[in-house]
Parts: C-alpha cells; sequence; structure tokens
C-alpha cells in the first residue's frame, strides 16, 4: 500500500481497495459453500484490503486536515473507526431475517465509501495545509492570493520625509 500512495496518490489508493474489499465480499456471497479455498481466498482478499485501505485512511486523512485543526481531525477519524467497529458486529444481526444481508451491507458500506472519496482532493506531492482558506483553495483548484510559504523580506528603505531608516515588512 505504501508503494501505491507513493507513485499512485492516496485518493486513488484508498478508493481502489475500498472497491476490490467490497466487490470481493460481494463475490463471495455468490460462491457456493462447498467452495471453501476459493471462499477463503475471497475473504482474505478482502480483509487485506480493508487493513490496506484502514492504513491509508489514517495517513490520508492526517493530509487533508489544515494544521490548525489536524488534532481534532484525527480525533474525530479514530472516534469514527471505533464506532464502526462496535457496529459491525450488529450487523451480523440481521441474518436472522436475511441471511445474505450481512454480506450485502459489509460489501456495499466499502464500495460506497470508494465512490465517496473520489470526490475528495488528491495530496500526493502537495504541501500539507495551514489554514483552512489553504484547504477551500486547494479543494476548488485556486491559489491564494498571498502564499504563505513565500519568504518574508525585510527590506530597510530610506524614508524621503525622515532622516532615519524605516523598515517595511512585504511579501515578494
Amino acid at each position: 500500500m505504501v508503494v501505491s500512495m507513493t507513485y499512485i496518490g492516496r485518493r486513488t489508493s484508498q478508493c481502489g481497495a475500498l472497491i476490490i474489499a467490497g466487490i470481493t465480499v460481494l463475490i463471495n456471497l455468490l460462491i457456493p459453500y462447498d467452495k471453501q479455498t476459493a471462499r477463503t481466498c475471497m475473504a482474505v482478499l478482502g480483509k487485506g484490503c480493508l487493513a490496506a485501505s484502514f492504513n491509508c485512511c489514517y495517513l490520508y486523512s492526517g493530509e487533508l486536515f489544515p494544521t490548525i485543526i489536524r488534532q481534532n481531525g484525527m480525533g474525530w477519524v479514530s472516534m469514527m473507526a471505533r464506532v464502526g467497529a462496535m457496529v459491525a458486529p450488529m450487523v451480523l444481526l440481521t441474518a436472522d431475517y436475511l441471511p445474505w444481508l450481512p454480506g450485502l451491507i459489509y460489501g456495499g458500506a466499502p464500495i460506497l465509501s470508494g465512490i465517496a472519496a473520489i470526490f475528495l482532493p488528491e495530496t500526493l506531492g502537495s504541501p500539507l495545509p495551514d489554514t483552512i482558506q489553504d484547504v477551500e483553495d486547494r479543494g476548488t483548484g485556486r491559489s491564494s492570493k498571498v502564499s504563505r510559504k513565500e519568504a518574508r523580506i525585510l527590506q530597510v528603505t530610506q524614508s524621503p520625509k525622515a532622516d532615519g531608516l524605516r523598515a517595511s515588512v512585504f511579501c515578494s
């Protein structure tokens, strides 16, 4: 997954891992129970893709939040992951009504999440956002009028009306 995130990008890696995981879970619903080897292979592939997307999620989430709210954002991401882990066993209770429903939920949720992740901005090769405005500008493709990354130059100028020197700070 690290190689994929480095060369392909975070968004593509996240979407791909989620969608492949969902598809393998759904395919596993169609494989007959007597084909245990095929069912186990599909389950392991799906579980591996889910683990890969979980790792990608933590790296990618940290790059999406601006510095001023990154800690709060990562706390929210972690909390939601734990809520999902708590709710996941409850999905198995739906098998009492429809035996195929847990598999459909476990396969459909990652596919929907992967489709939703397509709309996130790509962060590969871009600097971490410092402000909320940086995040908004990255989402729309605009660049801010005055970049915070530009060097500040302290220019000492001679004031025509005063005998002393005055210093003015401006952006280049």
